[in-house]
Parts: structure tokens; C-alpha cells; sequence
């Protein structure tokens, strides 16, 4: 819950903060955690712009491997700029690198958006 006590209510955090604490809760193993965050940036999608990059590795933290493809593809489709970080060594986005690379993704990713595949 926020502040005024409504669980649904967009929160004010910015999108890296809650990124980052998902991914530290992730990398502590409590992935239910990490998916309470997920949906809160998920709602924040609904109102206010967040990035794709962020939303997929939101995504990844949460287990959430499924819906990691097609914000990926969207972020392709819309040359999203940002998505070279992801894809590099950005750390939050590590989790997403994590979720491709298992997937046999990462590389064709890379290809796709112009970068080398040498992970």
C-alpha cells in the first residue's frame, strides 16, 4: 500500500527505484516480492511512460519469462534507444540478460538491435 492506503494507486517512486529493488530481491530469492514490484510498475505503465527496457527486466525479476519476449519485440519494433543499455551491462538489467541468454535469445537481440553478441 501507498501512503493514502490505496494498493492500486500509481505510486511516486521513480521506475529505476523500483527496478532496483526488485532486483535485489531477486537476487535474495524472493521472487514474490520482486513480482509485487513488477505490478506496481505495471500499473504505472497503465498512466504514466516507463520504459520498455525496465518493464522487461521488471519482468525477469519476477520469474515472469513470458512476458519478457514481447516487451522485448515491442522495444525492437519501436527502436527503442535505451534497449543497447539493457542488452550491454547496464547491472539492473541483468536479470533480462539472464532470462535471454537461458532462452537462446540474447544473441539474436543483440544482432537485431546492432550490437555484437559476445556475451
Amino acid at each position: 500500500q501507498n501512503v493514502r492506503g490505496d494498493s492500486s494507486a500509481v505510486s511516486e517512486r521513480h521506475p529505476f527505484a523500483i527496478l532496483t529493488i526488485a532486483v535485489t530481491y531477486a537476487d535474495w530469492g524472493k521472487r514474490t516480492e520482486a513480482r509485487a514490484l513488477h505490478d506496481e510498475l505495471m500499473r504505472r505503465a497503465d498512466s504514466h511512460w516507463t520504459s520498455l527496457a525496465v518493464r522487461a527486466s521488471s519482468a525477469a525479476t519476477a520469474g515472469l519469462t513470458g512476458d519478457v519476449g514481447p516487451l522485448i519485440t515491442r522495444a525492437i519494433e519501436e527502436r527503442y534507444p535505451c534497449l543497447m543499455f539493457a542488452m550491454g551491462t547496464w547491472p539492473l538489467t541483468e536479470w533480462l540478460r539472464r532470462v535471454l541468454r537461458e532462452a537462446g535469445k540474447l544473441d539474436e537481440v543483440r544482432r537485431q538491435i546492432g550490437m555484437s553478441s559476445n556475451d
